[in-house]
């Protein structure tokens, strides 16, 4: 039988009251406790939502209610400190993306995991997104003999003002700024399906606009994947239109992740003819139907048996509910979690490199 886990909330900004927030809300095993933030204004609005205590300082928390899982969505710089804490007290720890703002911090988590009986896991949540982990799926199981994985790409673009930030002066302090605030998803995605990382090869920084201050505004990263023989190309533009593209190419099948889009387009590379063309574009229409449907329909169908009130996940927040969810299963089964803290620490790895 499911048991509840009682959890809590450190960081009720927009991570933490967009996302982990109605997560635990939802999450039929996960009973939320308190909150804690240093903003009262921040702090009362969420324990006044979810009818909960506030607190001012993780000390309190802990001292004050009884916590089996701590929910970190305070600015990376802060990660390590609250997660030793945490898992010296046996608190199971989820930490919003980036793991750290360091390699030494990192460190620090990985090791006070390894000292606790509690576990820790930091949130890939476009991992979990339902059609990266169809593919994902089908690679690792061999299905439609795709292969092994030879290269891996990744494409995005979105037009963003690099001198500004809605989550606060903090962003600004981490490697790469704005850009580097967001760069993790495009790294660790690539990086799943690489294996992890072997080795950083080149790092190159370009200068597409003089309209903001920032000393560069793309980026172009070429890795090596675990096996230290699958190249990973990944390249960020902020001045260029949408485009948010994984793209896979195994030995006799390639897979292109439209993850703007929620589609995937897969093609055989040992015959392509026609028709197969055209299954493709039809196979390409009928995901972005489906999409459309899971946006207006389908998803809140699914989470309509863990909705209670007006908490309801966005189609963002899907990907922070499955890992989520998967994460409080672990706990109560000891299995592995969905992503560790060394796949966080490899995203580090990245990020302290764009500034050397």
């Amino acid at each position: 039988m499911t048991s509840t886990m009682n959890a809590a909330l450190i960081g009720c900004g927009i991570a933490g009251q967009d996302l982990h927030l109605p997560c635990i809300h939802q999450l039929p095993n996960a009973k939320l406790t308190g909150v804690c933030d240093l903003d009262p204004d921040l702090r009362q609005t969420a324990a006044a939502k979810y009818g909960v205590n506030g607190y001012g300082s993780l000390e309190n928390l802990i001292e004050n209610e009884n916590i089996d899982v701590l929910h970190v969505a305070t600015p990376p710089q802060t990660h390590a400190d609250i997660a030793e804490v945490a898992l010296e007290n046996s608190i199971n720890t989820v930490i919003e993306k980036p793991l750290a703002a360091t390699l030494e911090e990192c460190d620090r988590i990985i090791q006070a995991e390894k000292s606790s009986d509690a576990q820790a896991t930091v949130i890939h949540n476009q991992q979990f997104f339902p059609e990266v982990v169809r593919v994902l799926e089908k690679i690792n199981s061999g299905e439609g003999s795709p292969g092994e994985v030879v290269s891996v790409s990744m494409l995005f673009g979105e037009r963003r003002n690099l001198d500004e930030s809605e989550r606060g002066n903090w962003v600004f302090e981490l490697p790469g700024g704005e850009i580097g605030e967001g760069l993790p998803h495009q790294i660790y995605l690539p990086l799943k399906f690489a294996g992890g990382l072997d080795t950083i090869d080149n790092i190159s920084k370009y200068k597409k606009s003089d309209a903001m201050k920032s000393s560069f505004d793309s980026l172009s990263i070429e890795l090596r994947g675990g096996d230290g023989e699958t190249p990973v190309s990944i390249k960020v533009f902020t001045t260029s239109i949408n485009q948010n593209l994984l793209h896979i190419h195994c030995e006799d099948k390639e897979f292109q992740i439209e993850l703007n889009k929620k589609y995937v387009t897969t093609n055989d590379m040992i015959e392509v003819t026609i028709p197969s063309l055209i299954t493709g574009n039809l196979s390409q229409i009928t995901q972005l139907i489906n999409s459309n449907v899971r946006t207006g329909f389908g998803i809140s169908s699914r989470l309509a048996k863990r909705v209670f009130g007006n908490y309801s996940v966005s189609e963002y927040g899907i990907g922070h509910l499955k890992q989520i969810d998967r994460f409080y299963d672990c706990i109560e089964s000891g299995g592995i979690v969905p992503v560790t803290l060394q796949e966080g620490k490899d995203t580090i790895k990245v990020l302290e490199n764009i500034d050397k």
